[in-house]
Formats: structure tokens, C-alpha cells, sequence
């Protein structure tokens, strides 16, 4: 359901002007009646009159009632359901002050006797345990590392980033090369000389590969670097994206652009502390 609520979202725009031609043709339509009916003379001549005035009416009503709910569901629904997937409005991770991601990038393995045993690399992103011997007593203990950076894990590799050479259109985040999840608040700064808007467009698996604008047109300039907007990735499937974001000025020119590589993906497992330690083994006779 939230997947279709966020493509009418995207889709908005185009429907309204579907709507306003819809709505063209029916006052067309209940014109063209009104006036057939008060020239009418013949009983049956102003019976057909009345029935095109009738369906005219019925598709002027229509019209006006779909405008309204993709209104409701653009500027009410959409971000009500963004609000609850990103709790007080913050993507999970990010404060409003200092904008950290804790990413679970050490864990220790320690013996009964309370001795660590370091697994695998701690330099890695998410560490994989290695599984203790058999007759080992062990327990697991999980740390968290804090890095106090205002984006997420960077995958190296990605291609380099596309415009993004000028303050018109910038991105903090997300950066180049960023792992996401279920949503990500979007920081950078968009303004031009008689600026008009900036909007986001996402192209990947889900777009057939080509750009598409989600999230809503943005009226309001941001000249110094803040929180652009609040996006939920729910609708779009795993993979890699480009994600860009476009301004533009009042004559409806593209005056700058900035595009990054992104990875959107399954939020990984959290590991879970174990504070009782297993049995341990029995001896044999």
C-alpha cells in the first residue's frame, strides 16, 4: 500500500494535468448542453440535451474528486507514512546536532576465563564470527563503534560522482559510494540566481534505469548546507542507484546538478550479546 501511495506521489504532477484536461473537457462538454438545451424545440432534442448535461456534470464531479484525494495522498498520506517510517522525522541514526552513524564494525570472542580472542578483521564493516572449536566455551560479546561522520558506511569502488563541481547542487548526503536502507535524509545545499526549485531524481533497478523524480518538487532555496529532505526507500528494490539532485531557476532552466552512486540494501543483523555462557561439555566415564 505504501509503495503506491509514494508512486502517486511521484506521479502527482502528471496527474493533476490529466485532471485539468479532464476538467476542460467536461465544462466544455456542460457548455456545449446548456446551450443545445435553451435552442432546443422538440421534446426529444431537449431530452438528449439534458443527458449530456447530466454526464457532463457527473464528469466535471469526477475529475474534481481524483484531484482531490491525489492531493490528499501527496501532501497529507505520503508524508504521514514518511513520518512513521522515519521516527520524529530523522532517518534512523541521524540527530538534529551532530549527525553520527554507529556502525557495529568490532566484535570479541571471550573465553570462560575472560581472555579476548579478536575475530576476523575489526576493520571491516560488519564482522563475520568464525565458529569456535567444537569443545570451546565461549560467549560472544558485541561492541559498537561510533563514527562521528555525517554520512553512513562508504562502499569503495563507486564511480565518480556527476557535476556536483559548484554549491548550486551539492550533496553531504547521501555521498558517494553510501550504503542505505529504509530511508535517507538528504543534506547538501540548492539555490541559483532566481531560483524557482530543486526536486531529487533516482535511477536503477526500479526506474527501469532511467531518472525519475521522487519526493516532490522543493520551493524553498537552501543557500548554507541543511537537511534538504526526509526519503523513504521502501518502494524501490535492493541494488545500486544513481541519485541526483537538480536545480532549477524561474524560467524553468536546469541551472546546476549534482548525481552520486548509491547502494540501496537490506539492513544487516544486529548482533546480540549473550550473557549466559553454554553448558559445559559433560566428561565421559
Amino acid at each position: 500500500m505504501s509503495s503506491l501511495v509514494f508512486l502517486i506521489e511521484q506521479i502527482a504532477n502528471g496527474l493533476y494535468a490529466l485532471c485539468a484536461i479532464g476538467l476542460l473537457f467536461g465544462v466544455r462538454g456542460l457548455l456545449g448542453a446548456r446551450r443545445d438545451l435553451s435552442l432546443a424545440e422538440y421534446e426529444l432534442e431537449r431530452e438528449l440535451a439534458g443527458r449530456r448535461q447530466a454526464g457532463s456534470i457527473t464528469v466535471t464531479l469526477a475529475v474534481i474528486e481524483v484531484a482531490l484525494a491525489v492531493f490528499a495522498i501527496a501532501h497529507v498520506i505520503a508524508p504521514t507514512i514518511r513520518a512513521d517510517l522515519t521516527p520524529g522525522g530523522q532517518a534512523p541514526g541521524v540527530s538534529n546536532s551532530s549527525f553520527q552513524t554507529v556502525v557495529p564494525n568490532q566484535a570479541t570472542v571471550v573465553n570462560d576465563q575472560g581472555t579476548p580472542i579478536v575475530a576476523n578483521d575489526v576493520n571491516a564493516p560488519f564482522q563475520t564470527l568464525t565458529a569456535a572449536p567444537p569443545d570451546a566455551n565461549v560467549k560472544i560479546a558485541a561492541t559498537a563503534t561510533i563514527s562521528p561522520t555525517p554520512v553512513g558506511t562508504i562502499q569503495p569502488g563507486a564511480p565518480a560522482p556527476v557535476g556536483c563541481l559548484t554549491d548550486e547542487a551539492l550533496l553531504q548526503s547521501p555521498a558517494n559510494g553510501e550504503i542505505l536502507f529504509e530511508s535517507v535524509t538528504v543534506i547538501g545545499k540548492a539555490h541559483t540566481a532566481n531560483f524557482a526549485r530543486y526536486k531529487f531524481e533516482i535511477s536503477g533497478p526500479s526506474t527501469g534505469n532511467t531518472f525519475a523524480p521522487y519526493g516532490g518538487d522543493k520551493q524553498i532555496a537552501a543557500p548554507t548546507m541543511g537537511v534538504l529532505g526526509q526519503l523513504s526507500l521502501t518502494p524501490f528494490a535492493f541494488g545500486t542507484y544513481l541519485f541526483r539532485l537538480t536545480v532549477f531557476d524561474s524560467t524553468g532552466q536546469l541551472k546546476a546538478a549534482c548525481t552520486v552512486t548509491v547502494y540501496i540494501q537490506p539492513r544487516p543483523p544486529t548482533l546480540t550479546p549473550s550473557n549466559t555462557p553454554p553448558p559445559s561439555p559433560t566428561s565421559k566415564p
